[in-house]
């Protein structure tokens, strides 16, 4: 097990594959913890653990080569390696802990594996500098803030495994313009995309019951699909969106909350069903400060 830095000075740290006849198989916690002159880091593949952050704050740190068999990047394991460019994730992870590589402001680029289930909470918590992100068909969880703050991360692909996409995900990812949320989504917590200042078409095909508030300060929202199956429109789901021009809603729809269709521009209602049914739904948001058109499949109303 390395235990830590000891007298080295080295600004390349190869790590043994065996020391004393015995194979080397963890890095300790805090092993490196602080090490400002480590550039590069080489690990075996006999290491199969990784302590809870092992090489946090290693500010120099440019290059690391991962073992083949690591099952688990654990808390803050990189965190604030803010030279980090790129790291490449064995498909042996099955999970990316809390904060693991949270502040890695030069990181560019990051592919999740299919292995992974869970990309963590505040995982890649302000990668200021990360730009394109690759989720594998497999993972399955995105914790609350995993990629928050990831100001210049552009547009990617969420795959159809994922289930959970929780509080605050992309928050504050202010290069996305526009996103598909899949139909394998069971649930979306609050403020997902908020403050992600440039998002023009957001299309939800989630199973999900419910929408709640999934954006905030979104102003350049010109567009909002809302897939079959989604149930409740939630408060503030759909509000002061200035520049909204569209809404598609489904035949699903039983219940609209209150202070929904506040401040939505010149935005028009797109039914999938009947007049009647249109009439037949439960609504909360009282009366609107300005007139909007609702066109069903069998003819238009307004609404005020």
């Amino acid at each position: 097990k390395v235990m830590g830095i000891g007298t080295c000075e080295d600004t390349v740290i190869n790590i043994p594959p065996t020391y004393n006849g015995k194979p080397v198989t963890e890095i300790g916690m805090n092993a490196f913890y602080y090490c400002k002159k480590i550039i590069e880091v080489n690990i075996p593949d006999s290491v199969e653990d990784i302590g809870i952050g092992a090489f946090l704050y290693c500010t120099k740190l440019e290059k690391v080569e991962l073992p083949s068999e690591l099952k688990v990047i654990w808390d803050k394991t990189f965190a604030n390696c803010e030279s980090l460019e790129t790291i490449v994730l064995p498909e042996s992870v099955t999970e990316i802990c809390v904060e693991a590589f949270a502040y890695c402001s030069s990181l560019k680029e990051i592919t999740i594996p299919g292995s992974v289930g869970t990309v963590g909470s505040s995982a890649f918590y302000g990668c200021i500098s990360l730009e394109k992100l690759t989720i594998n068909e497999g993972v399955e969880i995105i914790a609350p803030k995993a990629f928050a703050y990831c100001t210049k991360l552009e547009n990617f692909v969420i795959p159809e495994s994922v289930v959970h996409i929780e509080y605050e995900a992309f928050y504050r990812c202010e290069s996305l313009t526009d996103m598909t949320i899949p139909k394998g989504v069971k649930y979306l917590g609050n403020n997902v995309f908020g403050s992600c200042y440039n998002l023009t078409i957001v299309v939800i095909n989630a199973e999900v019951k419910e929408i709640n508030r999934l954006f905030v300060n979104d102003h350049r929202i010109e567009s909002i699909v809302f897939g079959e199956g989604i149930e409740v429109v939630g408060e503030l789901a759909i509000t002061y969106f200035e520049n909204l021009k569209q809404i598609v809603l489904p035949r699903s729809i039983v219940h609209i909350r209150d202070y929904n269709f506040v401040d939505c521009g010149d935005a028009q209602i797109t039914y999938n069903g009947t007049v009647a049914e249109w009439e037949a739904i439960t609504k909360e948001y009282g009366k609107l400060e300005k007139p909007i058109t609702v066109q069903c499949i069998d003819g238009d109303l307004i609404i005020q």
